[in-house]
């Protein structure tokens, strides 16, 4: 894609300057036959977004009032450049002040705004673009853009959530590793030095053992747990880790239940919106998959968007790959047979928002008092190993 500065000449006879995107000369001249103009003289300049420091990408709640506001004021029969220009003045933050004033220049010189998005570097999402590119395409774009700030506002709600339930659980394990470590380097080997080369217990002489072991060799599982932790928040960029823990996701116990069925909504939710504005089904297909988020997934999608191509139904596609809920396959093959699939995708994605929030909430009731069980029965352990050697000589004095 190459930027073109021209001089050229309407059909009046006019002197037209202009920038102009297209991917060759020939669809650059086409484009300017399109809009009835007739180039004097051009030359090709590196697109600005290529100089500009690249923007933040957008962030979810930055995508709901983009959405929300740019869909209110189209609605409302204000033009696109009137209201990116309302968009310019109210924007929150600098940086999203130059990015929608980028987009908006762009749109200045005459480009679609789902072009002037996709020249920002990744700012705004695949998905996002697509639907954009739609509504243009139908003439629908202020509709497409309030059902998209809904679909927004769903996944910020579940991202929330699943905030909310991993908050908790990820302080207590952070308390309880670093109590573990206190009690068996620092209490434990004072506690238990009185029974040096004494016969103690068994859980006394394991207690023993793992605390030997911490008191030497505390710095390297230290920078163990650390590591350990690094990992986890960089997993992103370790595809085979990442591939792991993504299928993991989804064959935990418990934990397993819950992703199968935020994926299920993120899915039919995107689904409906795509199929329904009318994108192909095998782009629907790609794209709903990339909004997961789930590399494992990306995988079996790639078979499954193979078979669709071939003939073979959605439904059974769905069922084969199994890493959704069991109901949604059913509901995708009845709106196959109905003709409605669109419809039966809305429906489902309705459901499935409501339920994902409350199977968040299960898995908050159930991690609590599982990671309280674990540090009592830790605790448990310690108290044994101190307190039966201390029994037995006590009845030896006796």
């Amino acid at each position: 894609m190459s930027n073109f500065r021209y001089t050229a000449r309407d059909a009046q006879g006019k002197t037209v300057k202009g920038e102009l995107t297209a991917p060759s000369v020939s669809e650059f001249y086409a484009a300017l036959r399109g809009r009835q103009l007739y180039a004097l003289e051009y030359s090709e300049v590196q697109q600005r977004q290529a100089l500009r420091r690249r923007h933040h990408k957008m962030t979810t709640k930055e995508l709901i009032l983009f959405c929300r506001k740019l869909g209110t004021m189209m609605h409302s029969g204000l033009s696109m450049t009137g209201a990116y220009d309302v968009l310019v003045k109210t924007a929150d933050t600098l940086p999203q002040k130059e990015l929608f004033l980028s987009v908006y220049e762009s749109i200045q010189r005459g480009q679609p705004l789902s072009e002037a998005m996709r020249q920002e570097g990744g700012a705004f999402p695949p998905f996002l673009t697509n639907m954009v590119e739609s509504g243009e395409a139908s003439g629908n774009l202020d509709k497409i853009l309030l059902s998209l700030a809904t679909h927004y506002e769903n996944e910020n709600k579940i991202q929330q959530k699943i905030k909310s339930a991993s908050t908790y659980p990820v302080i207590l394990l952070v308390v309880s590793i670093a109590v573990v470590l206190l009690l068996f380097t620092f209490v434990l080997p004072r506690m238990l030095s009185m029974f040096e080369g004494a016969e103690v217990p068994p859980i006394t002489q394991f207690v023993l053992d793992v605390s030997n072991f911490l008191t030497v060799y505390w710095p390297a599982v230290v920078l163990a747990v650390v590591a350990l932790a690094i990992l986890l928040l960089n997993q992103r960029f370790i595809p085979p880790l990442k591939y792991f823990l993504d299928m993991a996701k989804l064959r935990f116990p418990a934990v397993g239940k819950m992703n199968r069925t935020v994926y299920s909504s993120r899915f039919a939710r995107s689904m409906s919106m795509l199929y329904a504005s009318g994108i192909p089904m095998l782009s629907s297909l790609r794209l709903s998959a990339n909004i997961l988020g789930n590399l494992y997934i990306d995988k079996l999608f790639a078979g499954l968007m193979q078979e669709v191509s071939m003939g073979e139904s959605l439904s059974s596609s769905i069922e084969r790959i199994n890493v959704f809920d069991n109901l949604l396959p059913s509901m995708i093959r009845v709106g196959e047979e109905a003709g409605s699939l669109d419809t039966v995708l809305t429906s489902i994605s309705d459901y499935y928002d409501q339920e994902s929030q409350s199977a968040v909430n299960r898995m908050i009731t159930i991690l609590e008092p599982v990671m309280l069980a674990v540090l009592a029965v830790i605790i448990t352990i310690v108290l044994a190993a101190v307190m039966l050697p201390i029994y037995s000589m006590y009845n030896t004095l006796l």
